[in-house]
């Protein structure tokens, strides 16, 4: 597995391309609603109140704690129960709307989660603690920040941005004549937008210098 660095963020690339549609983007909550971190099921010093009898498992941290947890209408397993915390910060969704809503689908069921064992059956690499890093960057959760990220639109958009710098208009020097020769986007996007730029500049001083040398 390698790494992807993305505004700040690093990443490790799993086996198998993560890609996402539209239709997953329709399937991200957006609750409107505040949630307080760390105090649903944790005690009055922050910390997460472990009880073996009368917690339920939270199936994105897998901790069985007190608090509340999400019932899914559709697999009712404890695949659907998510607590509070991961399910604000995971998927910008507020547990109590959650349960007031008959007809709620748990992230897994949408096929929009992240927690760490349904990344790696996809073979995809865990995502680890991003929250703080997307939220300071905008995003209302990590699944929206991956959702969002890795669409093919947005690769589509950043060819498009590339090829819509002006390559057609500058002026490639050949080796062999000082005469300019033209060539369009797609005959150089195969390279690195760096690279190319580098060519120009080392072939527009060979060119002053043949012009200095021929004067």
């Amino acid at each position: 597995m390698g790494l992807l660095e993305d505004e700040n963020i690093t990443q490790e690339v799993g086996s198998k391309p993560e890609i996402y549609t539209e239709e997953h983007e329709k399937l991200l909550g957006n609750t409107e609603k505040s949630w307080t971190l760390f105090v649903d099921g944790c005690g009055k010093d922050g910390k997460r109140i472990y009880d073996s009898i009368n917690g339920k498992t939270c199936h994105q941290c897998r901790q069985k704690t007190l608090g509340y947890r999400t019932h899914c209408c559709k697999c009712e397993m404890v695949q659907g129960q998510f607590c509070g915390d991961c399910l604000f910060m995971r998927y910008g969704e507020h547990v109590l709307e959650a349960l007031e809503n008959p007809n709620w689908l748990c992230p897994v069921c949408r096929g929009i989660c992240n927690c760490s064992f349904c990344r790696q059956a996809k073979g995809w690499p865990p995502t680890g603690t991003l929250y703080r890093k997307i939220s300071s960057l905008g995003y209302k959760s990590v699944a929206h920040y991956l959702v969002q990220t890795k669409r093919p639109q947005n690769t589509a958009n950043e060819v498009s941005a590339k090829r819509s710098l002006p390559f057609a208009n500058m002026e490639v020097v050949s080796e062999e004549s000082p005469q300019p020769i033209y060539k369009t986007a797609e005959q150089l996007e195969h390279k690195s937008e760096d690279k190319i730029l580098d060519e120009f500049k080392s072939r527009d001083r060979e060119q002053n210098i043949r012009q200095q040398k021929s004067g």
